[in-house]
């Protein structure tokens, strides 16, 4: 059975993972919203994800785990509040480290690549660290639900969610009583086991056309799933070199 150290109050989630003033300012929000005397509406909700000078409502990118669409409303009222911060800071953790490791900021992250592949593996680690192994598996889930890619980048994204949260979930966790909440530790044994070769295996499901400067899917959503299933389960997979 998979022992987690669940986060499960808004103080512990101070305590561990260090927010920033803006995570703070949206922690003090969103508590104030659960723990009102009156019952929260969506629009007040909505309120807090609208954009700064705009009129155009919900703030397209207030996108909770990932990039997925998550606006705090349905996901809020489904997991509540607490998870649904610490999956924010599970993310935000993670951009934090591809930015420190790999020198790139989150919108610059490139589909298919190995980077993309640290990206998955280590936010599936951080939420089946702090939210249990079902709801990693549920929150990335959605993810790509709401976030329709090509077949590759899916069945990519959906492997390394499952050595994150499953297959090397220990490796990454190190033992039980060492590193209690240590997420710091974990992301850099993420980016040890990506950064190592020989934990990959590439994907041969796009070749890049240099006349015409774009990748061409010649291969089937069934033969990707089928060399998918295929893979070692210990290893992260991708398919984009560059």
């Amino acid at each position: 059975e998979l022992i987690v150290d669940e986060i499960t109050s808004i103080d512990k989630l101070i305590e561990v993972m260090n927010p920033t003033q803006e995570e703070m300012e949206l922690i003090q929000r969103l508590e104030g919203l659960a723990t009102g005397i009156n019952y929260a509406t969506t629009e007040d909700f909505e309120n807090i994800f609208k954009t700064k000078g705009t009129t155009d409502g919900i703030q397209k990118s207030s996108k909770s785990v990932v990039g997925v669409v998550l606006i705090g409303v349905g996901v809020i009222a489904v997991v509540g509040v607490t998870a649904y911060l610490v999956a924010k800071m599970c993310e935000n953790r993670t951009y934090d480290k591809i930015k420190d490791y790999y020198g790139i900021s989150k919108d610059d992250v490139i589909s298919g690549t190995k980077v993309d592949a640290f990206k998955h593996t280590c936010v599936s680690m951080l939420l089946c660290s702090y939210l249990t192994q079902p709801s990693a598996w549920a929150i990335m889930g959605y993810y790509e639900i709401a976030n329709p890619n090509k077949p590759c980048d899916k069945y990519m994204d959906f492997h390394n969610n499952s050595v994150g949260r499953d297959t090397k979930y220990w490796t990454f966790r190190g033992p039980y009583f060492n590193n209690l909440f240590n997420w710091q530790t974990w992301t850099l044994r993420v980016c040890d086991f990506i950064n190592n070769s020989g934990n990959g295996i590439k994907m041969n499901w796009a070749t890049f056309d240099d006349v015409n400067n774009i990748w061409l899917y010649n291969i089937s959503e069934s033969d990707i799933i089928s060399t998918k299933n295929n893979a070692d389960k210990n290893k992260y997979i991708y398919w984009n070199p560059f």
